[in-house]
């Protein structure tokens, strides 16, 4: 998921991993940021800033009227919504 226009604030916060993700002859290539100079130089090469979205939330949609977060099969999941940076 593209966070390019929050990765500074995610980086400070660690609250994921980020990666610097391009895509050169329908390969897509991905390297880890591990400090705001990787996030300056991905930015100045117009590469996307990115974290990883593991496995999609099978839930069904209706859960979601009066739920803050639902667990399933092991996983957690929450709005990205509701992910205040």
């Amino acid at each position: 998921m593209d966070v390019s226009s929050k990765a500074y604030k995610i980086l400070d916060e660690k609250l994921f991993d980020l990666f610097a993700v391009w895509q050169k002859d329908d390969k897509t290539y991905k390297i880890p940021i591990q400090d705001k100079e990787d996030i300056n130089i991905a930015l100045q090469y117009g590469k996307y800033i990115c974290i990883e979205i593991g496995h999609a939330c099978q839930c069904n949609h209706d859960r979601w009227a009066d739920a803050d977060k639902i667990t399933h099969n092991g996983y957690v999941y929450v709005r990205y919504s509701d992910i205040k940076l």
